[in-house]
């Protein structure tokens, strides 16, 4: 190929990517700004009809103000034509010139004060105009308003995912709580159960004194007592699993204490069943404790 050809080939090459580099380029920039205004509309103004309040608002106040300047340059060139036109033959020149004076100063109130009350929305809205240019926002407001739709899906969906978050860190909080609550309520319930049976092995260990002494004094064996010791020993059977360690050895000094009395009782058959009854229970007891 001639070399002439390829250097115009290349050339070519380089024009036509220079030209798409271009192109993207071109195109980055108009969606950066498009994306820019859109922006500024969803975190600023928040309400895009509000734009179309601000050109109406906008367009009124001038045309307005410009009624205004225009009556008060009418009755400045009055006042002024009537000054000019001071003699002695011009008749009623002086009540000319003072009904003109006071509409000058009636067509300046009105435009002071249209400004004074209109100035803050009026700057506020021109602000708004001037921050998204409003020949680009007229020839893209399609583009615009489809990206600031997207923003307010997005939006919507974020919310959304905040308020799902939100609930289940709320459930997540209520269910911790009564986790927390079941806990202590059963460390609660485990601890009187403890004391309970604690409290029992306790009292029916200080009970045996009394029927020792009764044992000896009668030598019988008394239905009520036994009756008590079957009632406290079902208590303790019943929360075995709540006895505490310190507990052991008073159950097991029960025990030895008991098997001590019944050993003459033994044959004994008005008393024989009460007496397998408590060693069942002790049997099963301390079975548990093991």
């Amino acid at each position: 190929m001639d070399i002439s050809i390829k250097i115009t080939i290349i050339s070519l090459t380089l024009v036509a990517t220079l030209a798409l580099a271009t192109v993207c380029f071109l195109r980055i920039k108009f969606y950066r700004r498009v994306n820019k205004i859109a922006l500024y509309i969803f975190e600023e103004i928040k309400d895009i009809q509000k734009i179309e309040d601000a050109i109406t608002f906008v367009s009124d106040y001038k045309i307005k103000l410009k009624a205004l300047r225009k009556d008060v340059a009418k009755c400045q060139n009055l006042y002024k034509e009537e000054f000019m036109a001071r003699s002695f033959l011009n008749f009623g020149h002086k009540k000319r010139l003072e009904d003109f004076s006071k509409e000058l100063e009636i067509a300046k109130t009105a435009q002071d004060e249209f400004e004074m009350k209109n100035k803050n929305e009026y700057h506020h809205y021109l602000t708004i105009l001037e921050s998204i240019d409003m020949d680009f926002y007229n020839i893209n407001k399609e583009r615009i308003i489809n990206a600031l739709e997207k923003m307010n899906h997005d939006a919507a969906i974020e919310q959304q995912r905040k308020l799902e978050e939100q609930e289940q860190n709320r459930r997540e909080m209520i269910e911790n709580i009564q986790r927390e609550r079941e806990i202590k309520n059963k460390q609660i319930e485990e601890k009187e159960k403890k004391d309970s049976v604690s409290k029992s092995i306790q009292e029916l260990e200080n009970y045996l004194s009394i029927l020792q002494a009764n044992v000896r004094e009668k030598l019988v064996l008394d239905f009520q007592i036994l009756k008590f010791i079957e009632d406290t020993l079902d208590k303790i059977e019943d929360n075995r699993t709540f006895i505490n360690t310190n507990d052991f050895n008073n159950i097991k000094r029960i025990q030895k204490k008991l098997n001590s009395i019944f050993e003459r009782f033994k044959n004994d058959e008005f008393v024989k069943p009460n007496i397998e009854i408590i060693e069942k229970n002790l049997y099963i007891i301390i079975k548990s404790m093991k």
